[in-house]
Parts: C-alpha cells; structure tokens; sequence
C-alpha cells in the first residue's frame, strides 16, 4: 500500500514539475543554460526574540551558482553564499549583532527600516563603518510594530556593488499584536521569505555589471515608463534562483517580499488573475487586508500579502509573476483543508497629527542625481530636525527619470500625492516611496531617536552619484 501511494506521490510530482517548466518557457525571460528548475532556497530563521540577544554576523566573500555549473564570486553573510539569514527580533527587545568584516573593502550594516539612534543606524557615516579585518558591536533597540524589514550595506561608494553581489538580509519583527492575529507563521511552511532582485547576465550566464551602452559599472537606471521597463533585459531572481518552486499546502499562504534589487519597480500578480491580499507595507500592517490583482514594489520596499490556496487540489500548481517573469512556482504536494482566515481588522494607523494642509517644513527636490541641488558630501550637515516634533516634508521629482526617496529612523505617512489628499491608511507606514517623473508627494514624519541619519534615492546608482543627504535628530 505504501508502495503504491509513493508511485502516485513520484507521479503527481513529475505533472507539477511539467506544469512549472512549461509554463516557464511561455512567460518568463530564460537563461539558455539553465535547464533545471530549483527550490526555492530559504535562508536560515535566526530568533534573537530574547531580550539581550547577541549573534555574530559575518561578512564574508563567497561563491554561489545562479544557474547550474556556472559557479561566480559573490559576497554574502555567514558564508551563506548569497544573502543573509533571517532575524526575528522582537517589539521592546534589545539585540545585539556583531558584525565581523571578513571582505577586503569597507563596509557597514544600515538596518532598513529599524528606528534606532544614530549611532546604531549604520548608514554611510564614519562612525557605522567596519573596516576589513574589524568587528562592531551595534546595540537594536527594539521599538516599533510588528514589520518585515532588511539589512544590507550602505559605505559610500561601495553600497551598489556589495548589494549587487549578494549582501541582503531580511528581518522579521513580531509584538503583541502579531501574535494575537493568528496568521500563516510557520517559516519556510506558510510564511514565506522571497526576496526579489533584478540582476544582469551575459551571453555565458554570467553575472554582467554593466549594461550595453554605459561606461559605468551598475549604472542601472529606472527610465520613464512602465514598471516592467525598469527590469527589461534583466533576469528577475527569487531568494538567488531564476523560477524556482516551492511545494506548499494548499492553505492560507503568507508572503514576505522584498524588492532587494539595485533599481527597479516589478508588478506582481498571479498567472490565474486570482487575487492577493496585502496586509502590510514597509513599516507594518495595514488596518484590513486590501485584495489587489496586481502590487507595485519599487527597489527596497517590502509587502506582506497572503495567497488563498483552499480551493486549489493535489497537484495543481500557480505561479507568482513580476514584470512579465514567473518568480515562483507554486506546488500544491500536500491538502491541509485549513480554514482560511483573514483578520477583518488588523492594526489602526493614526497619523502623528491631523493633516489640514499644514505649511510644509522642508522641501526635497530630486534632479540631475542631486537632492536640492547639492551632492552628497560625507562631513556636511544638511539639515536639522528637531526629536518628537511632526514634519511635513514636499518630495517633488523634478526630472525626467523615475527615483526613489527613502528616510531613515522613522516610518511615515503619505498625505498627499500630485496635489491630491490621498487615504493615508491606504498606503501604510511607509520608509520607502517612488517618484515618477514631475510627481510630488506630501509625507508627514517624525522622529523619535536621535543621532544622524540619511535620505537618498534608493536606486543606488543614483545614491552613489550624489542623490544622498545627512540630517541630524536633536
């Protein structure tokens, strides 16, 4: 009787397997060499939930195959090969990670997303920067709601290399508030990390740093137009691999999704048009889950969604698109009949104060890869705020390109968009917004820790080239 249940188990597997690659070759951009449709690899959950946890991070050069027996250099932490491990870290904790430089260039760890002093944000300053051969200690003061942010580099000048190259890491923070909603959170299972990057490779399938046309290594630029524009050309990886699989229930699943890339927006959906349920955005949750048939995620945003798979059966499988390339295969290999269950209420998003159209305190003008005019330099001061007051910050993109604005040390909400009031509950707590060309956007913030901290673009070319200031929170 086994014997038996394993030959249709073998069988079913083989007709998913079929369903995945065929559909593969109809949709999705494919490297030639590649032939070999892998799982989805999901990187290791480290949970520093504890109060006073401490863990050693490593940053490590290292070797990784993209594709099949095409092996490249890449840098990654902890050895992983490419990427970092997950870290749970917990609201009202503080943890302790230790970061060792094992590469031979500068480097820092900016943890995207987590409000923290200055001292502790990592960014591109003197004071976050670990030299090769050096350890730092950082000190995390947990102090915000449950949300999926990430860590990554940010030394000037080397910021889009050494992301580009592999170093990325997510973090899951969970409260009070997490626990009590009862979602998918069985890691690898029903709660799932993707995070999705937008490399380049040549002819051989290597990993090419240059695009035709350009002088300068990633000199990756969104141009204006449609969000698969941005990546076109580009192979769209999940978690490292073109396509992979992954074999789920068919439940309530739980995603959460990363735009790692250097640049780039990518519209995700489903290949049977069936609809998502997004239930959080950079800083966390939405008030109720918002059903969409289509998400935008522009380069260091994240979204949680959920994907109801109750009605699919053993053997069916779906497929998550962006921009036109299948991302992940999903593989119905075991039924759980779980009742899906989606919160009706899940957080409140009050706004630090009222908004009637209050004067706008600062103005950031993006233009010609600058902020305001002025590039970046590493000692100068560019502004001034002041701990605990509310902002309203006018962010107008004045060019003709698409960019990104991103500020550090706090979670905001958008009021305004093109002279419009918009539902700012709609949008979420947001560290991450996208600009296309001559839009405006009115943001309310404030700030919590003190120290200093940075706003760039977070299309790293454009960071790289100047689009990057320092404030200071006192």
């Amino acid at each position: 009787m086994n014997r038996v249940f394993n030959i249709v188990l073998v069988f079913i597997t083989v007709i998913i397997m079929v369903g995945c690659t065929n559909s593969q070759a109809e949709v999705a951009f494919t490297y030639e060499g590649s032939d070999v449709q892998k799982e989805l690899f999901i990187p290791e959950l480290i949970d520093m939930t504890d109060d006073q946890s401490t863990y050693e991070i490593t940053v490590d050069q290292t070797e990784f195959a993209f594709f099949d027996g095409i092996v490249e250099d890449t840098k990654s932490y902890n050895g992983q090969g490419y990427l970092g491990k997950t870290l749970k870290l917990r609201n009202g904790s503080t943890f302790y990670p230790v970061i060792t430089n094992n590469i031979d260039e500068i480097t820092t760890v900016h943890w995207h997303g987590l409000e923290v002093n200055g001292e502790n944000d990592g960014a591109a300053g003197v004071i976050a920067q670990v030299r090769p051969g050096e350890t730092k200690t950082y000190e995390l003061a947990v102090d915000q709601q449950a949300a999926t942010i990430w860590y990554h580099p940010h030394a000037y000048g080397t910021t889009a290399s050494q992301v580009y190259e592999g170093l990325a890491g997510l973090i899951i923070i969970e409260d009070d508030n997490s626990d009590d909603l009862k979602l998918p959170n069985e890691y690898g299972v029903n709660d799932i990390p993707l995070v999705l990057q937008a490399k380049l490779f040549d002819e051989e399938g290597r990993l090419s740093f240059r695009m035709d046309g350009h002088d300068e290594d990633l000199n990756f630029e969104d141009p204006k137009g449609e969000s698969s524009e941005t990546t076109e050309g580009f192979v769209i990886l999940s978690n490292g691999y073109q396509n992979p699989y992954l074999e789920v229930s068919n439940e309530l699943v739980r995603f959460r999704v990363l735009n790692g890339s250097n640049h780039g927006v990518m519209d995700l959906s489903m290949s049977d048009g069936s609809k998502v349920n997004v239930i959080a955005t950079d800083g966390g949750f939405l008030e109720t889950a918002q059903s969409k048939e289509k998400v935008e995620i522009v380069a260091g945003e994240r979204f949680e969604f959920l994907v109801d798979l109750t009605e699919y059966k053993l053997g069916d499988y779906i497929e998550i698109i962006a921009n036109n390339q299948i991302v992940l295969c999903l593989r119905i290999t075991e039924e759980r009949n779980n009742k899906a269950d989606i919160p009706e209420e899940m957080n409140e998003i009050i706004p630090f104060e009222e908004y009637r159209n209050q004067p706008i305190d600062e103005v950031f003008v993006m233009a010609n890869d600058l902020i305001n005019g002025t590039p970046y330099e590493i000692g100068v001061m560019n502004y001034h705020f002041e701990l605990g007051r509310v902002y309203h910050f006018e962010i107008i993109n004045k060019s003709w390109e698409n960019h990104s604005f991103h500020i550090h040390n706090s979670q905001f909400l958008v009021m305004e968009v093109n002279g419009e009031e918009v539902d700012y509950a709609e949008y979420g707590w947001k560290d991450t917004v996208y600009l296309r060309p001559k839009e405006t956007m009115i943001i309310q913030v404030q700030f919590n820790h003190p120290g200093m901290f940075m706003l760039h673009c977070h299309i790293l070319i454009h960071e790289e080239k100047g689009m990057m200031h320092h404030f200071m929170v006192r």
